[in-house]
């Protein structure tokens, strides 16, 4: 039973991914509610379908339009004062 509706599942996920900012996680659950099948199955068929390059560059584009700006730069000042702080350490 839950074979059968796996295809339907990764129809719906596939679509959901390229019309919506929702989470993969929140789409795979859905799924999971949604038809019966296990999420991982959803997940695994997905990656198989659009490629694991095409999900990174999709959550790379979330992550840059929902992060706040600060955020960012924070990580990136932080990025910046660790690559220096082990330098400094290893001279």
């Amino acid at each position: 039973m839950a074979h059968d509706n796996l295809e339907p599942a990764v129809g719906w996920a596939i679509w959901t991914l390229q019309n919506t900012s929702w989470s993969k996680a929140t789409i795979f659950k859905k799924a999971r509610t949604r038809y019966g099948v296990p999420a991982m199955a959803v997940e695994r068929a997905v990656v198989a379908r659009l490629g694991q390059s095409w999900m990174d560059a999709r959550s790379a584009d979330l992550m840059a339009q929902f992060r706040p700006q600060h955020v960012y730069d924070r990580s990136l000042s932080m990025r910046i004062h660790y690559a220096a702080k082990k330098h400094l350490k290893n001279i």
